[in-house]
């Protein structure tokens, strides 16, 4: 009993140290982009990323542990949610079908994978490899962002005034009221905690953290036990890894809705009509009962109460899961980031606020739940909580087109709108973007 005491304390303090990295990345640093610019950004969380990697693998200290885990959750949560700002920065509606999908698809990818190639690479080289490893894709990646060019449109204005400024000799050329509110007052006002802001007072952002939060406790909590299951069909500790990989199928099948989303969009295009952000939410409806019935045929395919089955039947569910893993990143993430605009690294960071959440609290308990329990029970009550949650997408459906008329931030789509201005963004939102600049 001291033991398993012992263990769960211990995977909680690691996972509580990437947490508050995670947390306080994602939050207060990705709204640096969107007073700030996006590249110069890139650049330094991959660079810190590596240096945090190095540490935590040749510093000879727990303490260095510790640290290098802090700052890697930490830079780490950076580009992970300001890419999506990048997105709207650089693609219209139509295309960020795909690119939203291929972003969120090669980060779960990566999420599935991991484990597989770490357990090898832990089995051969030691686990100070995978940080090796890792730091060096991180420093390929530096090496890119720093061929990347700016795309946030204020900074490259910005660029573009200083240009005219310096030739014209013209010192009061400005883009905004004062280089002072631009730089320091506008940011720490409006910027900084806007994704904590988002989630307390936007009720679109809050609804989607709640379905994010739901939706990847259910997920947390079944892959989490994938090592205890196929130990149960006499594979290795090692071995166990690969039953990871139908999860890495279903997220690239997850690429069949995305032909339907295209062709709507095509469609309306056609047809004159302006594209919604619910045009994208079709799929939602067939992930959440893809969860459900996955989980299900998960449990009952499994040791030990279904006795002299091969673990191939069990495999079918985790495609499923892996399907619906990906289409939620991809309908809740894409749809804020649609939503919200320029503002979508704020909005998509309040949801991966809610995800890392989650991804902290189930390891904590989800081991002695199978164990104590049985896997075919444990799996059974999520199998349950998503048969409810199945329902969710009439809700989202119902109610998120309401609850954004009480948003100041998102962007409104509404057409007919009295108070709309060019570019279909009221006088209130005009004057609130503009005062953010």
């Amino acid at each position: 009993m001291s033991a398993c005491i012992f263990s769960s304390i211990e995977s909680f303090i690691d996972t509580f140290r990437y947490l508050i990295g995670q947390t306080v990345g994602g939050v207060f640093c990705s709204p640096i982009s969107e007073a700030f610019g996006r590249r110069t950004l890139y650049i330094l969380c991959a660079l810190i990323f590596c240096a945090a990697n190095i540490v935590t693998a040749a510093v000879p200290h727990i303490v260095a542990v510790y640290i290098g885990r802090f700052v890697a959750g930490f830079v780490a949560a950076v580009p992970a949610t300001m890419a999506f700002g990048n997105f709207t920065d650089t693609h219209d509606d139509q295309v960020r079908v795909w690119i939203v999908y291929f972003y969120t698809f090669t980060g779960n990818l990566g999420l599935v994978v991991g484990p597989i190639y770490g357990a090898y690479i832990v089995e051969n080289l030691g686990w100070r490899w995978v940080y090796y490893i890792a730091t060096i894709i991180a420093g390929a990646s530096a090496a890119a962002a720093m061929l990347m060019k700016e795309s946030h449109a204020e900074q490259l204005l910005e660029k573009r005034v200083d240009n005219v400024r310096k030739e014209s000799d013209n010192k009061d050329l400005k883009t905004s009221k004062s280089e002072e509110d631009h730089s320091v007052k506008i940011f720490l006002r409006d910027c900084l905690f806007r994704p904590l802001e988002f989630l307390f007072t936007e009720p679109v952002v809050a609804f989607c953290a709640i379905l994010c939060s739901i939706a990847y406790g259910l997920i947390y909590g079944s892959t989490e036990s994938l090592t205890i299951v196929y130990e149960s069909f006499g594979w290795s500790e090692t071995t166990t890894s690969l039953a990871f990989i139908p999860l890495a199928i279903g997220l690239m099948l997850d690429i069949l809705p995305r032909f339907y989303d295209a062709h709507i969009h095509r469609q309306y295009e056609k047809e004159g009509k302006q594209i919604k952000p619910e045009t994208k939410l079709t799929s939602f409806a067939i992930a959440c009962p893809a969860l459900a019935i996955g989980l299900w045929i998960f449990a009952w395919t499994i040791p030990p109460r279904v006795e002299n089955i091969s673990w191939v039947p069990s495999t079918i569910g985790l495609v499923l899961i892996g399907f619906a893993t990906n289409d939620f990143a991809y309908v809740l993430f894409g749809y804020v980031t649609d939503l919200y605009g320029p503002l979508g690294a704020s909005a998509v960071s309040s949801l991966s606020l809610s995800r890392t959440l989650v991804a902290a609290a189930f390891p904590l308990f989800t081991s002695q739940m199978y164990k104590g329990l049985g896997a075919n029970i444990a799996t059974s009550i999520l199998a349950a909580v998503a048969t409810l949650f199945a329902f969710t997408p009439f809700l989202f459906l119902n109610y998120t087109s309401k609850l954004k008329h009480f948003s100041k931030f998102c962007e409104s789509d509404d057409e007919g709108e009295d108070d709309k201005g060019e570019g279909g963004e009221t006088d209130e939102q005009k004057s609130t973007h503009s005062d953010q600049v």
